[in-house]
């Protein structure tokens, strides 16, 4: 199989339509089309966006290996969850990702602060509470 023939077959797979596989790597379903049918040559930086994606590797999309499985040392030990979100993150979100995080940040840096105001309070005034 060739390259466009393995992205189509791993987009299925997954049971992607080329409409979901565009928006995961920002991008155009005309695009995708363009790669499935070997019209255009997908990007080193779209390459990579794809390979995440498509849940494989990039060896397994250039055919280097037959294997589509992921290997991907850095997730050991990590949830579905987190592995959702970086591979969101290295699918395009990045700054979508970003923003959450601060968000949560922020969050966190007001509820703490609202604890220690409170647990001073409670100290300074032994009638709270």
């Amino acid at each position: 199989m060739n390259l466009g023939e393995r992205i189509k077959a791993r987009r299925k797979q997954l049971e992607l339509s080329q409409e979901d596989l565009a928006r995961q790597i920002g991008s155009l379903q005309k695009q995708i089309s363009r790669y499935e049918t070997d019209e255009n040559i997908p990007s080193a930086e779209a390459l990579i966006a794809l390979a995440y994606a498509l849940e494989t590797s990039i060896d397994y999309l250039v055919g280097i290996t037959d294997d589509p499985t992921r290997r991907d040392v850095s997730a050991d030990g990590l949830s579905d969850a987190e592995k959702r979100v970086i591979a969101l993150y290295r699918s395009g979100f990045k700054d979508e990702i970003e923003l959450v995080i601060e968000l949560e940040k922020k969050r966190r840096e007001k509820e703490q602060s609202e604890t220690t105001r409170s647990s001073s309070q409670q100290r300074t005034n032994p009638a709270i509470g």
